[in-house]
């Protein structure tokens, strides 16, 4: 498994109301202090071509530290079709 940078971590309460954000380094690792004691919280992951992750029921107290580890999914699809025009083009004669 690789580490994912530039990930973009979200920490919400309860209510859906957002806490912190940050983003993951070149190790993959992110940091949010400060977070206030109590929750559940839930933790939202998103990171362009990946499908969005999220870790629920968390609770903090004064001496709680978390290590979470999640792996982000490919989010591939295929194109229906594309289709190219060129205008003001002409051709040689």
């Amino acid at each position: 498994m690789q580490a994912l940078e530039g990930v973009a971590v979200e920490l919400f309460n309860e209510a859906g109301k957002a806490m912190a954000s940050t983003i993951t380094n070149e190790k993959g690792v992110f940091t949010i202090s400060k977070i206030p004691v109590g929750g559940p919280f839930f933790f939202v992951f998103s990171h362009m071509g990946y499908a969005k992750d999220t870790l629920h029921n968390y609770m903090v107290n004064e001496t709680t530290r978390l290590s979470l580890s999640i792996v982000m999914k490919d989010k591939a699809k295929e194109l229906g079709g594309i289709t190219v025009t060129a205008l003001g083009i002409r051709r040689a004669t």
